[in-house]
């Protein structure tokens, strides 16, 4: 029996220096996937990580990491820092202890590790602030399970906050948020959701900068993003990712009623099109739109296609080191090379739009094929780029009565600014006569002119663009070519430098005497 326990003893003795070498040895490895994990983000994104400490134990690791946000190239000075810094707590494998160490939603299960991040707060920073409004609570916890392939899967959440008087807000009621996301080895694949169920707030209203008298109440309901995308060819992650708002209701103070939009849903997607090419787009629609008495639904469509896969990732390193270095002399050649790279594949940009209102329809539609130009000058300005458009197309339609209400609504404001820098107060009805007769006339002239055309009830008009000539509704359109443009502004200078006071007057050319002329 002595034997009997001498042998189980010794197998529990290296069961447990395997696990506590195994634990050690995940250790090692978690610290190497720990820097892997660091070059990738900021290799994809071009955000800064710098670790701050990094302290490895025998069955977890901890460690505080800075995350450096740049501020947007051309942002104004003064705003405030988005940097922030996370602390991570690390259980390592094979049999990672996060639950008996009472971590909450950790189970006992195999894996490479159990990761759980944290904000580390900092008084001086936003996050100060955010653990201030949660008293004792932690303002976010994400929680990843690693598996042994590299693989994770993410619990994201951040409890609910409802407050009085918080920083600028009179009122602030937050559900609170909720994701789940799961990567493959070396986020090959990602795919996931964040919902937040409500998120509404009152604050003062605010004109030029100043208090204005009353509130601004704002609620926002059933709020989801998603995302589903795989990396493929040229390094781009391929798929869709989207996000869907069931209501937003805004009130400002003075309105009568709120505007309320319900069923928002906004989807972004990127394919491969061929062996060299990749096509993506975007997709808005807005399942009603109502102020008031007034609604209607709505959708935007924008689509790009032939787009070069080499070059596009060279872009989003381009976007990355702009990010970072926004005053790199370099960068704008930069750019403008992968301009004309891009356009070599001949681009295509679509823009469709849709409207329904209670005034009428609206149908819209924008083409544009792209070229490559040979030489590009972002010195000629807008006009120098229509060498890099080969050729286009549009066209709209809209409803008799939503062109005339849009129109009269214009005029109404138009007229009331009008009015008041006069001194004036004309009545409403004066006011919408006025609009009424003004609309008429600019309907009458856009249609004498033949830039637009009445059909049965409706608005419509044409435009096509090719071989450097412009027609509406079959009429030709001159344009003005860069080189023209150039050559009129000399000319214009030149005429205001002889009529600048001072300028010597051109001697008059000599006449021939008067016996001398002709008969």
């Amino acid at each position: 029996m002595n034997k009997s326990l001498g042998v189980a003893a010794t197998v529990v003795v290296l069961a447990g220096g395997g696990w506590v070498g195994a634990s050690y040895w995940s250790g090692v490895q978690a610290e190497r996937w720990y820097q892997q994990s660091l070059a990738e983000v900021a290799g994809e994104t071009g955000i800064t990580l710098n670790t701050l400490r990094y302290t490895r134990g025998l069955f977890s690791s901890e460690v505080v990491t800075q995350v450096l946000v740049a501020a947007p190239a051309g942002s104004e000075t003064g705003m405030p820092d988005s940097s922030f810094s996370v602390r991570q707590q690390i259980y390592h494998g094979p049999l990672p202890l996060a639950a008996w160490a009472g971590v909450p939603g950790a189970a006992w299960a195999p894996g490479a590790a159990v990761v759980r991040t944290t904000l580390q707060t900092d008084e001086q920073s936003w996050t100060g602030h955010l653990a201030r409004w949660y008293g004792g609570q932690e303002p976010l916890v994400a929680l990843s399970r690693v598996g042994f392939d590299g693989s994770s899967v993410t619990e994201v959440s951040m409890p609910p906050l409802q407050r009085d008087q918080i920083e600028e807000l009179k009122k602030l009621d937050f559900s609170g948020l909720q994701g789940h996301f799961e990567a493959a080895a070396q986020n090959t694949a990602v795919k996931g959701t964040l919902t937040v169920e409500r998120l509404s707030f009152t604050a003062p209203a605010t004109a030029e900068g100043q208090a204005a008298p009353g509130d601004v109440q704002f609620a926002l309901r059933g709020l989801s993003s998603r995302v589903d995308q795989r990396k493929g060819a040229f390094n781009l992650m391929f798929g869709e990712s989207g996000l869907r708002v069931d209501e937003i209701r805004l009130q400002e103070p003075g309105e009568a009623a709120p505007l309320v939009l319900t069923g928002l849903d906004m989807v972004g997607d990127l394919q491969p099109q061929d062996a060299k090419q990749v096509s993506g787009g975007l997709r808005v629609t807005a399942g009603k739109i109502s102020l008031g008495q007034k609604s209607g639904t709505g959708s935007l469509r924008v689509a790009l296609r032939n787009i070069d896969g080499a070059t596009a990732e060279q872009l989003q390193q381009w976007q990355r080191k702009l990010a970072q270095k926004p005053d790199d002399p370099a960068l704008p050649e930069e750019g403008l090379g992968l301009l004309r790279a891009l356009l070599e594949g001949n681009p295509v940009f679509s823009l469709d739009t849709e409207a329904r209102l209670d005034a009428g329809e609206w149908r819209g539609n924008l083409t544009l094929n792209f070229q490559n130009p040979g030489e590009l000058d972002p010195m000629q300005g807008p006009l120098g780029l229509l060498d890099a458009l080969a050729k286009g197309t549009a066209e709209i339609a809209a409803s008799q009565g939503l062109v005339e209400t849009v129109l009269t609504d214009m005029g109404v404001d138009e007229i009331k600014a009008q009015a008041a820098i006069e001194g004036t107060t004309p009545s409403e009805t004066a006011l919408h006569d006025l609009a009424v007769q003004q609309t008429q006339q600019q309907l009458q002239g856009l249609t004498a002119t033949g830039y637009l055309r009445l059909d049965a009830g409706q608005y419509k008009a044409t435009a096509r663009f090719e071989g450097g000539k412009l027609f509406v509704n079959g009429q030709e359109i001159p344009l003005l070519s860069a080189a023209d443009a150039e050559a009129g502004t000399a000319e214009q200078l030149l005429n205001e430098d002889e009529a600048a006071p001072g300028a010597e007057e051109p001697a008059p050319a000599p006449t021939a005497p008067a016996q001398n002329r002709k008969k």
